[in-house]
């Protein structure tokens, strides 16, 4: 959904959305303030110094003023969320000479998804590409035009190219900063958007060795900002509302305890998007989402892809009460248990007696993807996030019901030749802890299992052992990991996804100021990461390192932007 459309819809989404997320906020704030407030751009009313009531609105904005304000704390810099576009926007405008506070939700994980993830990069012609890959004559010029395909026109143009010409420059930094990376990985191409041999490039930076929280990405980030005596974390400090004035600036945070923290340049809106909260995906209509969270709710959760708890659409709802536009990216940051896809090898292959396959991604010998009614629907050895989109899509297309999560299964089709690979990550009938793994000795057998017409599904097995036999398959152009489905017994599988983070959020300009739904830029409000990553992601996310590549990127641009403000007191 458009989000000038959302906000066409009036005033019975928005109380009704304000129903769900501004509870906490409702006691600050007062029943009344609420719906008003969405609907008209109008900041909250803040406390008032005189310890009672509330500090007077300006006509026409609903800004407040400052000097009735009781402020309990004060920085140059305000920034909600501590993963790594808000780090990195600290650390900058730390550098920059400015005083900081960054605020976080969570009373004990600092980075939040960054602090989770494996911290690739995906970033072409960084100074030691070629020393570490052994691949000379990556361009960013040539992974800007990549990228711009695989958006097919969805978000910020501009922004999705300026992210790939900065990338090569955002790992430089983090080596900088202490990060040490091993390797490079390529993506499978995506022959629908027009890939080529040539895009086969090693661009996925990785270190299989110092990942997560303590290790990783995060611990790199964190180890500077401690560094920095400037810069002040505030754990357990969950933001409620941004603090306006009478000139539409942002001015300020208030925290859902009352507190007001006032930002003398600026607030820097840094947090995660509307992850954990399926029924804010659904308003806004992120189809991704939502599919790999219902599933995830009823207890089809990929273990190898957490997310914050602490992710429930704060910042949307926030922005939306000021009346800043969004822009609603349909990417979902969510790969499937298997891996179908993904990057890397992982050193599989070997250890089970096969060989890597001619993208060195995760081996799917003989392994299909259909839906429900048996067919296969996309390019099942493409990148991984065009596969979980994909997969989607189709479970959409053939009546998925959030409140029947079982008519969202996508299926996983095998023979016992290839079995090994379902068994070696657990699937099997007796052990898979999920219980969705399937035998039977026909694939009519497989199909009643499904719920699809069984001479549907022997067709489409039958079309897939053709392609095998010549070696080309007409349908998507899949290449890797060929073989046939023909040994009895049969196996079929769920398909698990795990939502790690959706794009939903601020739009902003390539400056990473956030808009008003009028077009018009919001003084002294800027965003970064997850929470503006509608304006980079496309219809599918672009693979591992993207995001972490954008929370670098437009991370350290806000914070430069807002420490070169002067002080509006």
């Amino acid at each position: 959904m458009h989000s000038k459309v959302f906000y066409e819809r009036g005033f019975e989404m928005a109380q009704d959305i304000g129903r769900r997320d501004f509870l906490r906020g409702a006691s600050v704030l007062g029943a009344a303030t609420l719906g008003t407030a969405v609907l008209s751009g109008c900041a909250p009313r803040a406390r008032a110094n005189n310890g009672g009531g509330s500090a007077s609105s300006g006509s026409g904005t609903g800004g407040i003023d400052p000097s009735k304000v009781t402020w309990d704390e004060e920085a140059d810099v305000v920034i909600v969320g501590s993963g790594s576009s808000g780090t990195c926007a600290a650390i900058e405008a730390g550098e920059a000479g400015s005083d900081v506070i960054i605020l976080e939700k969570s009373e004990v994980l600092f980075g939040g998804n960054s602090a989770l993830c494996g911290g690739y990069m995906l970033a072409a012609g960084w100074s030691t590409q070629e020393q570490l890959t052994g691949y000379a004559g990556d361009t960013p010029e040539a992974f800007a035009e990549q990228m711009c395909r695989w958006s097919q026109g969805c978000g910020d143009q501009d922004m999705i190219r300026e992210a790939c010409m900065k990338s090569g420059e955002a790992v430089d930094w983090m080596i900088g900063t202490g990060r040490v990376y091993k390797g490079a990985s390529m993506l499978p191409p995506i022959w629908e958007c027009g890939d080529t041999e040539a895009d086969r490039a090693p661009r996925s930076v990785y270190n299989h060795e110092a990942y997560g929280a303590t290790e990783g990405h995060m611990a790199t980030l964190r180890q500077k900002v401690d560094s920095m005596s400037n810069i002040q974390i505030k754990m357990g400090a969950e933001a409620a509302h941004i603090l306006m004035n009478t000139d539409g600036e942002a001015i300020g945070v208030q925290l859902v305890d009352g507190s007001n923290i006032k930002a003398k340049q600026g607030v820097v809106m840094a947090c995660a998007s509307c992850d954990n909260d399926v029924d804010m995906a659904h308003d806004l209509g992120l189809m991704q989402q939502v599919w790999g969270q219902t599933l995830a709710n009823a207890g089809l959760q990929n273990p190898g892809c957490p997310d914050a708890d602490t992710n429930t659409g704060d910042g949307v709802r926030m922005l939306r009460e000021i009346g800043a536009d969004l822009r609603l990216g349909q990417a979902c940051c969510m790969n499937d248990q298997l891996y179908i896809g993904g990057i890397s090898d992982w050193g599989m292959s070997p250890a089970i007696g096969r060989q890597v396959n001619m993208y060195e991604s995760t081996n799917s010998t003989g392994l299909i993807i259909v839906d429900r009614s048996g067919h296969r629907f996309c390019q099942d050895d493409a990148e991984w996030g065009y596969v979980i989109a994909q997969a989607s899509k189709a479970a959409w297309k053939n009546g998925f019901n959030p409140l029947d999560p079982k008519t969202g299964y996508i299926w996983y089709i095998c023979d016992s030749a290839n079995y090994i690979f379902l068994q070696a990550r657990g699937h099997t009938p007796d052990a898979n802890p999920f219980g969705t793994t399937f035998q039977s000795d026909t694939i009519e057998g497989l199909a009643e299992h499904i719920g699809c017409k069984p001479e549907a599904l022997v067709a489409e097995i039958d079309r897939w052992n053709s392609f095998v036999d010549t070696g080309v398959d007409l349908d998507f152009g899949r290449k890797a990991d060929m073989a046939k489905i023909a040994t009895p017994p049969f196996y079929c599988d769920v398909m698990i996804p795990g939502p790690m983070g959706t794009f939903a959020g601020a739009k902003t300009n390539i400056n990473t100021e956030v808009l008003a739904i009028d077009g018009e830029v919001i003084p002294r409000l800027y965003a970064a990461g997850t929470i503006a990553g509608g304006n980079w992601t496309g219809p599918f996310y672009f693979g591992c390192g993207w995001a972490i590549t954008n929370t670098v990127v437009w991370g350290r641009k806000a914070g430069q932007n807002v420490s070169a403000l002067d002080p509006w007191e």
